[in-house]
């Protein structure tokens, strides 16, 4: 021990510490002595000890408090890693279910672009015949008007035609 320590420590190090935790690395023996901290506090609130009764608080932590303690923090931690599990798989259910929803959503969007694209295709194809169809029409009715322009223009008149088609009714 060293001269300066007051009598709780040892180094530097509290008993308490040393008889809850194994080393720096035991978690459960933090927590349980964290948990010793906050009872050593309810208990020094509650009696108003004396500084020298303070200090030897830690000798009164005994095996069956240790066991206590550990378990209590065992318990805790427990409850910790339980919250976190809970807490992630909702996050990661909630992610999942967004990446489903996407892949949902693309995979109509797919759909729909290939349908419309097949049905462009039919359009298209119809179209082309009824552009053709229009097209040859509108050269017969072209021709159509440009012979009957021609007979008029370069023909005999309408009514010699029509005294030629239909026979005299006084001769």
């Amino acid at each position: 021990m060293v001269e300066n320590d007051p009598p709780e420590t040892i180094a530097g190090v509290s008993r308490s510490l040393k008889k809850l935790a194994e080393d720096h690395d035991d978690i459960v023996g933090l927590i349980a002595y964290g948990l010793f901290k906050s009872q050593q506090s309810e208990w020094a609130d509650a009696v108003r000890p004396s500084h020298e009764e303070a200090a030897r608080y830690h000798l009164t932590l005994q095996k069956t408090q240790i066991a206590s303690l550990r378990a209590n923090a065992e318990g805790k931690l427990s409850d910790l890693l339980h919250q976190l599990k809970s807490q992630f798989q909702d996050e990661i259910r909630e992610e999942i279910q967004s990446e489903v929803d996407i892949k949902v959503v693309e995979g109509i969007t797919k759909k729909i672009a290939e349908a419309v694209k097949r049905e462009f295709a039919i359009a298209h194809r119809h179209s082309i015949m009824r552009d053709l169809l229009v097209a040859v029409g509108g050269w017969f009715v072209t021709l159509l008007i440009t012979v009957l322009i021609v007979i008029v223009a370069y023909g005999p008149s309408i009514i010699d035609v029509v005294k030629r088609l239909m026979p005299s009714a006084g001769h």
